[in-house]
């Protein structure tokens, strides 16, 4: 396991930037990547609700613009990698309101599809730039409240070959310096897809609906971590 070499993070108002871990898996274990490190950099800006400074009593609704990038083209000869885990881990103060709020679970989506989720539960949108093997391509994401522990993906995509995938990110409570993680894991049909592997390129996304997310305190750091490897379909 080798960490990547973050580039300068551009600064936000209220701004988390990221660090970033380039992972090759074999087997059942982690082995060491076959290149130095890719440049990945990470940027994820809290945007505060209109209103006074938050406070443990009157806290504050918060919009989360993520920005993620991944600079294949600077390091010559790096073998390209799929994105494989999206972990970001909130500080103390952070509030998470996906069990008070209206939801949809990924069974439903499957289903039925995003139109049977009720409106209120979709949270936020975003899209992923990436490289189907070669040929450029684009996702599309729409994020879902999936409840008290869980926030949905669904991500649908064209080309190479027609996707629709919710995928689940897991959330959980911590101790220390953070308060919350989440943990997404990219499923191996979004990895290798119609056989081409996809290497995603960048990825945009804002989340963010009433008092969904919020804070009881101005916010801090927000920890992004991204492993890479190899595709997995």
């Amino acid at each position: 396991m080798r960490p990547s070499r973050p580039a300068p993070s551009r600064t936000a108002a209220l701004v988390a930037a990221g660090a970033a871990l380039l992972v090759a898996a074999a087997g059942g274990g982690a082995a060491p990547a076959r290149a130095a490190s890719i440049t990945t950099t990470a940027d994820v800006a809290a945007r505060l609700a209109p209103g006074p400074a938050p406070t443990a009593r009157r806290p504050r609704a918060v919009t989360l613009d993520v920005s993620l990038a991944w600079g294949w083209d600077a390091d010559v000869g790096v073998p390209r990698q799929t994105l494989q885990r999206l972990v970001m881990r909130f500080p103390r103060g952070s509030l998470y309101r996906g069990g008070d709020r209206p939801s949809c679970s990924a069974d439903r989506i499957r289903r039925a599809g995003i139109a049977a989720c009720p409106k209120a539960a979709i949270v936020g949108r975003g899209r992923v730039r990436a490289d189907a093997d070669t040929v450029p391509t684009t996702a599309r994401i729409t994020v879902v409240n999936g409840g008290g522990t869980r926030v949905l993906f669904f991500t649908e995509m064209e080309n190479p070959a027609i996707v629709q995938v919710p995928v689940e990110g897991r959330v959980r409570r911590t101790s220390g310096r953070w308060a919350y993680e989440l943990m997404v894991d990219i499923p191996g049909e979004l990895q290798v897809v119609g056989g081409i592997p996809i290497f995603v390129r960048d990825l945009r996304v804002t989340a963010g609906r009433g008092d969904w997310l919020a804070v009881s305190r101005p916010p801090t750091a927000i920890g992004v971590t991204t492993v890479l490897g190899p595709p997995r379909g």
